[in-house]
Parts: C-alpha cells; structure tokens; sequence
C-alpha cells in the first residue's frame, strides 16, 4: 500500500530525530508492554510510570517516561519504535524537570467526551497523526504545556512542534465533536481509505 502524504494543514513534518542541544530535554514515553527489555536500553536515565497518582494507578505495565541522556541510547531507541509502535519522543525545554513533564502528561490521560470523561491514549504513536494534525499549534500547546514538540514513527519518523509552553496549569481536555471528526478524516487519510 503507498504511503499516504502528509496534508500540510495538519503542520507535520517528516524529521529524523536528532538528539537535542542544551536548551531541550529529551525523553520517551514509551508502553513497556511492547517493550520488555526497556529498563535495560534506558539504565542510565530516569524513569516515571505516567499512571503513578492516578485513577490508573493500580493497573500494571501503564506507560513509562524516561530519560533519554545520550546519543548512543537515541539510536537504541529510535531503532526499536522504528520495529515496534511502542513510543514517542517528547521534548520539553531544558528548564522544565521530569516531575513536571510527568505531571502535565498525567493531567492529558482524561479528556472531556460530551457529558463524559475517557482515558486518551495520546501516547499511542499511531493515532498521533489524526490527533496532532487535528490541532492548531496554540491547542497543541495548550494540550502539551510542558514540551515544545513530540517526533513519533508512524512509517516515517514524523515531528510536530510548536512555540514555548505557558505556564498556567492546564483543564480536563474537552475533545469537540469536530475535532473528532477531524481525527476521524485524518486516520483516513493516513491509512490511505478514500473519505
């Protein structure tokens, strides 16, 4: 099946991953489920479970944020998303601590669906397309207050950025029915289905 193009009004960008200078951090929010050996591959960093002090918290094997701290460990893992769709690579300014990354990760799990609340999986490498595409750079932002761009492999390495986060803390995300449908068009595209 061709490779679907990337439309540019959802403001991605085919970009290899290089590892940062000194005015970013860069870390992997991966799911260790499809990752057994990842406390090996990423030893010299730290690590945070993303459910710790959360409603998900009891359940096991949620996804992990960790460290990326050298070069050679962003080879090792670029080549494993590049095999297995198990992570993302975040990149907060330099100034802002894990905690905090963690906890502003934390506050996305929950997004507002109507009337109701669900988990969202924005982690998940192959919905980042239709999510982040369905996004202006001010909601990606808003959505990701503590990082200034995401790179994930979804067939080719694919990097979203966008301006410095704000500092104020952010609400339950409320996910419109048009962004939905949006998304919806996106993933069509993406997989190569006619809409």
């Amino acid at each position: 099946m061709p490779t679907a193009q990337l439309n540019p009004e959802w403001d991605i960008q085919l970009n290899e991953p290089l590892f940062p200078s000194a005015d970013e951090k860069l870390y992997v929010l991966l799911e260790p489920t499809l990752w057994s050996d990842w406390e090996e591959a990423l030893s010299e960093g730290e690590s945070v479970p993303l459910f710790a002090n959360t409603r998900f918290a009891a359940l096991g094997n949620g996804p992990v944020l960790a460290e990326v701290v050298s070069k050679q460990t962003l080879e090792s893992v670029k080549s494993h998303l590049e095999v297995t769709p198990s992570g993302s690579l975040l990149f907060p300014p330099s100034s802002v601590d894990m905690a905090s990354v963690a906890e502003s990760l934390r506050r996305r799990l929950v997004v507002q669906h109507g009337k109701t609340q669900a988990m969202m999986r924005f982690y998940e490498p192959r919905k980042l397309v239709s999510l982040i595409g369905s996004m202006t750079s001010h909601q990606r932002q808003q959505f990701f207050p503590s990082l200034t761009r995401i790179q994930w492999f979804d067939r080719d390495w694919l990097d979203a950025s966008w301006y410095t986060p704000e500092q104020s803390t952010p609400s339950i995300w409320d996910l419109t029915p048009s962004q939905i449908q949006l998304m919806n068009l996106i993933s069509a595209h993406w997989q190569g289905v006619n809409a």
